[in-house]
């Protein structure tokens, strides 16, 4: 079954759990997934704060890392029990609320919770489905209570992804799914074998941090010549050197599976390149190099969260 395909790369290179409402309650995934026949054992979890969403989905997938919450609801349109059952964005932003809990704060903003509403479907897409899938396309901030919904059409037969956010299509979750739906005929073995090989890679982090520190230098220079004496100046270009070379260490792996540890990894590397040459070329070593490492890690944990949901 295709949801099974879906269940199998979600878990392996995402990193995501199988939803059950609570301990030893899976008999509903029998009749979709056959975990026990997987030549992995998949992570399970339980939330109950995502129960309401049980009748509208075939399948529920969560990745908690304590910063971010990211939730996939699959539905396969294509069987007849699901119709007529359609989630209301209200639901989600309830269900939303229940689990800001779950995410983590930057400078005591909450992060926002992700919902991943996808539908499997067989034909084009309807005026109807479309005008309901946009309704669903919502970035909100109400108090404490985040929410992004991320809705989009799969078509299996014909290997295409419908969204109504186009940058989704581009990069994001459209360019992971695309990719699976171009290989839905590989083994588990073949899934098993990119499972081993994902992970750390050296040569887009030395890449990336070359580039970056090349970049902060550049930028550097440019304000030095402009006679800028704002110290802020000085230090966004160190911080946009960072994130430069995060992106390409990150965003450079075809599996992006820790992408959190690849993003601290080249963080730290990076702070340690750009300050240990000021260190050489006779700049004193200050606090403030210390306090600036601290603030780049954080802001690449940020960006590595993003990376794993792209």
């Amino acid at each position: 079954m295709f949801i099974e395909y879906l269940a199998k790369r979600y878990t392996l290179e995402k990193g995501y759990a199988i939803w059950k409402p609570k301990d030893g309650d899976d008999e509903y995934l029998k009749t979709i997934i056959k975990d026990d026949e997987w030549p992995f054992s998949p992570a399970k979890c339980m939330f109950p704060e995502l129960i309401p969403l049980r009748p509208f989905f075939d399948l529920v997938l969560v990745r908690a890392d304590g910063m971010m919450f990211n939730v996939v609801c699959i539905k396969d349109c294509r069987v007849q029990k699901t119709e007529g059952k359609d989630v209301t964005l209200d639901l989600i932003l309830q269900v939303s609320e229940k689990c800001q809990k779950y995410t983590g704060s930057i400078s005591r903003s909450k992060m926002a919770c992700w919902f991943q509403i996808l539908e499997i479907h067989e034909e084009n897409p309807t005026p109807e489905l479309e005008k309901r899938m946009d309704q669903l396309n919502i970035k909100q901030s109400l108090g404490d209570n985040r929410v992004n919904v991320l809705p989009l059409i799969i078509y299996p037969s014909r290997a295409r992804v419908w969204s109504p956010i186009w940058g989704l299509l581009l990069f994001f979750q459209g360019g992971y799914l695309n990719r699976w739906l171009q290989e839905q005929g590989i083994t588990d073995e073949d899934l098993i074998a990119q499972y081993n090989s994902a992970g750390i890679k050296l040569l887009p982090l030395c890449i990336g941090i070359v580039i970056g520190v090349f970049f902060a230098f550049l930028l550097r220079i440019w304000f030095s010549s402009m006679q800028a004496t704002d110290p802020y100046l000085y230090g966004g270009a160190d911080t946009i050197g960072c994130f430069l070379a995060v992106l390409i260490s990150v965003f450079a792996r075809k599996i992006r599976r820790k992408s959190t540890i690849q993003a601290i990894l080249t963080s730290i590397l990076y702070c340690i390149s750009l300050y240990g040459t000021f260190v050489y070329l006779g700049t004193p070593f200050g606090a403030w190099m210390v306090e600036m490492t601290f603030v780049i890690c954080c802001l690449s944990t940020i960006l590595g969260s993003f990376g794993e949901m792209a």
